[in-house]
């Protein structure tokens, strides 16, 4: 099994597992590296890659390769581009003429009145730790300069505060995980998810990783 050949099945395992974005550019690899053009391996990349350009969106570089098929002296591959191409031009006329949905702009609203309320929610309880610490730390000065044995009152306030510093620095992870999941009901999402969603933010975050 040739390099090539092994190249071509590995982009179209990407595709079928959905990594999309992985596709395209072993596709793209496999096609600019490719010397003979008119063979059947060939065009099966070049449909797989129009087809892996739709679901990354990429719309005109679909477009373009499909209509550069179209001239394709193989029958066989002139009729699939054009069927791409037909099937392109009704999808865009069907967004042309879909009309925003008010239920969907209400649900955006209603979104974004439940992100404001859990941060309200949020910053008043960091306020009342703050006010509580300082409220305590005053009154440990208070009780220290009070005290016969300012120093030993001091040393005990040292040793205090590297204990909570070193609590909250381990625990805070922790305290911050179960914090966002109470208020923002956060969840862990796999890659296909988030490339359902947002494919660019999959692109960017398959990028970062790579």
């Amino acid at each position: 099994m040739s390099p090539q050949f092994e190249l071509l099945q590995t982009a179209v395992e990407a595709y079928q597992q959905q990594r999309y974005y992985d596709a395209v550019e072993l596709l793209e690899k496999y096609c600019n590296s490719s010397i003979k053009h008119n063979n059947k391996y060939y065009l099966q990349a070049q449909f797989w890659l129009i087809k892996a350009y739709q679901k990354t969106h990429q719309k005109q570089q679909a477009i373009a390769l499909a209509k550069q098929l179209a001239t394709h002296p193989n029958s066989e591959a002139q009729k699939w581009a054009k069927q791409a191409l037909d099937l392109n031009n009704q999808s865009q006329s069907r967004i042309k003429h879909s009309k925003p949905k008010r239920a969907a702009q209400a649900g955006i609203k209603l979104a974004i009145s439940g992100v404001a309320s859990n941060l309200a929610l949020a910053s008043g309880v960091t306020i009342t730790l703050l006010l509580g610490m300082v409220f305590v730390l005053f009154l440990a000065l208070t009780f220290i300069l009070s005290s016969d044995n300012p120093t030993s009152g001091l040393m005990v306030a040292i040793v205090g505060t590297l204990v909570f510093n070193t609590a909250a620095f381990f625990l805070s992870p922790l305290l911050m995980d179960l914090m966002q999941n109470s208020l923002y009901h956060t969840r862990w999402v796999s890659l296909a998810e988030v490339q359902h969603q947002s494919p660019e933010a999959a692109r960017i975050i398959q990028r970062i990783c790579a």
